[in-house]
């Protein structure tokens, strides 16, 4: 007989829960031996978790503070009936500072760089 001891992670942050479990199911299923499987759950410190996430939002607030009048200018001309379901015509329709500011808001995110 194998005892195993799983400690608890917050699920959560699992990217693909469904992966995880049919990894554990999969261990489980090819056992040919008695096993058990003694799991315990303890608290899990979200400050850290929490202090992360907070400094990742103050680092992209500057770029949606520059972004606002730029995207109402992009929603206005997006109501326009001319430029409705068209947004090419809607950037287009911006003038040369503001398509200046959504060339340096854009490649300043890092996944667009």
């Amino acid at each position: 007989m194998q005892i195993l001891q799983l400690d608890s992670f917050p699920i959560d942050q699992a990217r693909d829960l469904t992966t995880v479990e049919q990894a554990l199911g999969a261990w489980a299923a090819g056992r040919p031996y008695p096993w058990r499987l003694l799991a315990y759950s303890r608290r899990f410190d979200m400050q850290p978790v929490i202090a992360a996430t907070q400094q990742r939002v103050r680092r992209l607030a500057p770029f949606a503070e520059a972004a606002a009048p730029l995207l109402r200018a992009i929603r206005d001309q997006h109501a326009d009936a001319r430029a409705h379901g068209q947004p090419a015509q809607a950037l287009q329709s911006l003038d040369a500072p503001q398509r200046e500011l959504l060339g340096d808001v854009v490649r300043a995110v890092p996944q667009f760089a």
